[in-house]
C-alpha cells in the first residue's frame, strides 16, 4: 500500500514538473464541431430560454509570415422557441451561415501563442409558424478580438479569447456585445486533437458549449 502511495505521489510530481511542449501551436487545420446554445429571452415568457444546436465546419490556414485566414460554415436548428415544450406555439427555426476571419498568429514563447484579427459572419434564420408559413432574415456580425493559447502540460492546451461584436439584420436592427471564450484541447497525436469550448455573450446572456475534432497540419 505504501509503495502504491509512493508511486502515485511520484507520478503526480512528474506531471506537475512536466515542461510545456516546445513545439509550435497548429493554426492550419480542418475542424468539425458540434454546438449547443442557450439564450435568455423575454419575448415569450419572462426569463424564458431559446435553445438551439448544430454543427460547424472550419478550415484554417496559417501562412509562414504569420497571416491567419479562416473560413467556416455552420448549420443548426432551434430546439425550443417559447414556452416549456419543444416547438411550443408551432414555432421552429433553421439556422444557416458562413464566416471569414483574417488576422495573425504567432508564438510569444515556446508554451504561449497569441492570435488576433477581424471577422465577418452572415447567418440566415428561417422561422416557420404553423398555419402562417415561413420567413427568413439575414444577420451580419462584425467582430474584432484575439486570444491566448497555453500548453498546460504535455498534450494538453488551455485557451481563452475576447471578442467585441456588432450585430445587424436586414430589418435595420443593430446591437453590440462582448463574447468571452474559454477552452481546452487534448492532442493525443501529432495530427489529431480534440477540443471543448465555452462561449458567453455578456449582454445577450447567451451561452454556447461546443466539442470538436481537429485534423491539423
Amino acid at each position: 500500500m505504501k509503495c502504491q502511495v509512493k508511486n502515485a505521489a511520484l507520478l503526480a510530481a512528474l506531471i506537475a514538473a512536466t515542461p510545456a511542449l516546445a513545439q509550435d501551436f497548429s493554426y492550419t487545420y480542418l475542424e468539425a464541431s458540434r454546438w449547443d446554445t442557450t439564450e435568455k429571452s423575454d419575448i415569450g415568457l419572462k426569463n424564458d430560454e431559446i435553445k438551439s444546436h448544430g454543427y460547424t465546419l472550419t478550415g484554417s490556414y496559417h501562412f509562414d509570415a504569420g497571416l491567419l485566414v479562416q473560413l467556416h460554415y455552420n448549420d443548426g436548428k432551434v430546439d425550443k422557441a417559447w414556452g416549456d415544450k419543444p416547438s411550443a406555439l408551432g414555432v421552429s427555426a433553421d439556422l444557416d451561415g458562413w464566416g471569414l476571419f483574417v488576422g495573425g498568429a504567432g508564438q510569444a514563447r515556446k508554451d504561449v501563442s497569441l492570435w488576433g484579427g477581424l471577422g465577418y459572419e452572415r447567418d440566415t434564420v428561417e422561422i416557420s409558424i404553423a398555419g402562417y408559413g415561413s420567413e427568413s432574415s439575414d444577420f451580419d456580425t462584425y467582430s474584432a478580438g484575439g486570444g491566448v493559447r497555453y500548453w498546460l502540460v504535455s498534450m494538453l492546451e488551455v485557451n481563452a479569447a475576447l471578442r467585441f461584436k456588432h450585430f445587424r439584420d436586414d430589418m435595420g436592427y443593430s446591437d453590440n456585445d462582448v463574447q468571452v471564450s474559454l477552452g481546452a484541447r487534448l492532442q493525443p497525436a501529432e495530427l489529431v486533437s480534440i477540443g471543448v469550448n465555452f462561449d458567453y455573450l455578456l449582454d445577450y446572456r447567451s451561452e454556447a458549449l461546443s466539442a470538436d475534432v481537429r485534423l491539423q497540419f
